[in-house]
């Protein structure tokens, strides 16, 4: 009987997932290439503060003068979303480098007990957990905002001027701050005040 139960042990050892043999063979290889713990949360830390103080300030700007046509010109460059791309890579690629992420990983796979929404809510938790995966997160987050905050300044300047002194400029504002860390309420926001200039703010010229 104790053959046959170290038999059924080295069977089920056997049978592990691989996707987790994976994760540990590359966790193992990344704490190898890794130096210090220093260095390797400077590339994280750095594209977090790069992209947010790159950021902020054109929010500051849309929403302090949104009729301004310096203001307009910056906001229509792309040189920002370079930026952010460029910071985003660098989160990325610190982040699938990790040994932590890979480590989190594994211990999620592993667990055989738990439903497969569990695992994935909990794989999602673990990895923001980890400074490298919250770093990417947060700059994908800003990245997605501002662009729906480019939209909606532009829009409204391109509606405005295009209406030229028929209808009221659009009051952009309060979108803006919405957009800056709810892009979807932010964009409803003026859609909704895009419908309501639309149907009461209108001047009619005889």
């Amino acid at each position: 009987r104790a053959t046959t139960a170290s038999r059924g042990a080295r069977a089920t050892t056997a049978r592990r997932a691989p996707a987790a043999a994976f994760l540990s063979s590359v966790s193992r290889k990344c704490r190898r290439g890794r130096t210090t713990t220093t260095g390797a949360l400077a590339i994280p830390d750095t594209a977090f503060t790069v992209a947010t103080m790159a950021v902020m300030p054109m929010y500051a700007l849309m929403i302090a003068s949104p009729r301004s046509k310096r203001v307009l010109a910056m906001v229509e460059s792309k040189a920002l979303f370079w930026v952010l791309g460029a910071c985003y890579l660098c989160a990325a690629g610190a982040s699938l480098a990790s040994a932590h992420v890979f480590d989190a990983a594994r211990a999620v796979l592993n667990d055989r007990s738990a439903p497969l929404v569990t695992k994935f809510v909990t794989l999602v938790c673990e990895f923001m957990a980890t400074s490298e995966t919250a770093a990417s997160a947060w700059v994908h987050l800003l990245s997605l905002d501002f662009f729906v905050a480019r939209f909606v300044y532009l829009d409204s300047a391109k509606y405005s001027s295009s209406a030229g002194d028929l209808v009221a400029r659009i009051p952009v504002r309060h979108s803006l701050i919405l957009c800056c860390m709810f892009g979807p309420l932010g964009l409803i926001s003026h859609a909704l005040t895009r419908a309501i200039w639309n149907t009461y703010v209108v001047v009619d010229v005889v």
